[in-house]
């Protein structure tokens, strides 16, 4: 495989010990035989940015490669020196933090990401019915019923199970990377998506909030898209999810705000979507039909 090398330090192409990996071969963008900025590589399989230093400190050239790769459906691999805080773009991407003088263990990170993409790519296409996506259907189906039948009068310990299956289940899509809040922390959402085919087309991740509760009413749901979208305005992001268990079995709350670039829609039609192989394609649909100002059919 081929993976372009993306680095914020020159002095890292440059090492002592150069960077290996079994059964990749890295390539700098300057020494392809055509510009990789405007000009489709088709031998190029993912790309590694290598951050290093501190946040100011590395080049828009990266992460001009870095949308380049994205908005070309290139993997990206994100190998960092230290714990860092990264924009909320690339907050879906693979990411290992490891020292960059150890050369070894970068180049078996590498490895095990070619791994992965080789595996993704040999597995055939799986049709809804397929025995492995009806397994799985029933698993997430499962987990769901465990929220629901539980004792109503305890549930302040369900919402991390929830959030959990929610992560869970947009894994199972996948082409998607989740990333759920450091620590627990609050930032006004529970989980930034990369939904691969349609965040190109938004211009970044999607923010998701999930909510449980014994009777969640239209108007809870109008309220959290309201605050959804404020968080999604100071974060200069385009497009959230509301995804929602009412554990009284209702499905069918609005989902449709004319004026918020937020959808609505309950777990178990979550699974359904991502079962069905339409996540991409019904988010985008959604967040046009939006910017157009009709009602979702």
């Amino acid at each position: 495989m081929k993976c372009l090398l993306s680095v914020s330090d020159q002095s890292f192409i440059r090492p002592v010990a150069p960077l290996t990996a079994e059964g990749v071969e890295f390539i700098l963008s300057r020494d392809l035989e055509t510009d990789w900025l405007s000009e489709r590589v088709p031998d190029i399989d993912f790309l590694c940015a290598v951050l290093e230093g501190g946040k100011g400190s590395i080049p828009a050239a990266v992460f001009l490669e870095i949308g380049v790769a994205l908005g070309r459906g290139v993997p990206v691999l994100l190998v960092t020196d230290t714990p860092r805080e990264l924009p909320l773009a690339l907050a879906g991407l693979q990411r290992v933090e490891v020292e960059l003088k150890n050369r070894e263990a970068i180049g078996q990170h590498v490895e095990k990401f070619a791994e992965q993409l080789k595996a993704k790519r040999s597995r055939r296409p799986k049709s809804e019915s397929s025995p492995e996506i009806y397994r799985t259907n029933l698993a997430f189906a499962d987990r769901l019923r465990r929220l629901s039948v539980e004792s109503l009068d305890s549930i302040s310990d369900r919402p991390f199970e929830y959030e959990r299956l929610i992560h869970d289940v947009f894994a199972g899509a996948g082409a998607v990377s989740t990333v759920s809040q450091p620590d627990g922390a609050d930032g006004g959402f529970d989980l930034a998506v990369w939904v691969d085919g349609a965040s190109e087309i938004l211009g970044g991740p999607i923010l998701v909030e999930c909510k449980i509760g014994k009777r969640i009413k239209p108007g809870t749901l109008r309220r959290a898209a309201e605050r959804l979208t404020n968080v999604m305005y100071v974060r200069s992001v385009n497009f959230g999810l509301i995804v929602y268990h009412d554990l009284s079995g209702s499905d069918d709350l609005h989902s449709y705000y004319p004026d918020l670039p937020v959808w609505a829609l309950s777990a178990r039609e979550l699974v359904q979507v991502v079962e069905a192989g339409s996540l991409s394609r019904i988010i985008t649909m959604r967040r046009n039909e939006l910017m157009h100002g009709g009602p979702w059919a």
